[in-house]
């Protein structure tokens, strides 16, 4: 399954294994991004899946612009 699909879905996410996989996902504002996480949390080095800076945005919104 490809990860565009995946995205869309959920489905496989536990098995994410790529952190610039989680942080295009992140940028393009997808859904299941917890679900990732912990996905990268299981299957990656902790110096891998560790978080990085990333830029705040306001309260109640995504990175999409669109409201929570």
């Amino acid at each position: 399954m490809r990860w565009e699909t995946r995205w869309q879905t959920g489905e496989g996410l536990l098995g994410l294994d790529d952190p610039a996989e989680w942080d295009a996902a992140f940028e393009r504002g997808e859904d299941h991004l917890g679900t990732a996480a912990i996905g990268l949390a299981l299957n990656c080095p902790l110096e891998q899946a560790s978080c990085r800076a990333r830029p705040a945005r306001p309260s109640g919104f995504t990175s999409n612009g669109r409201s929570l």
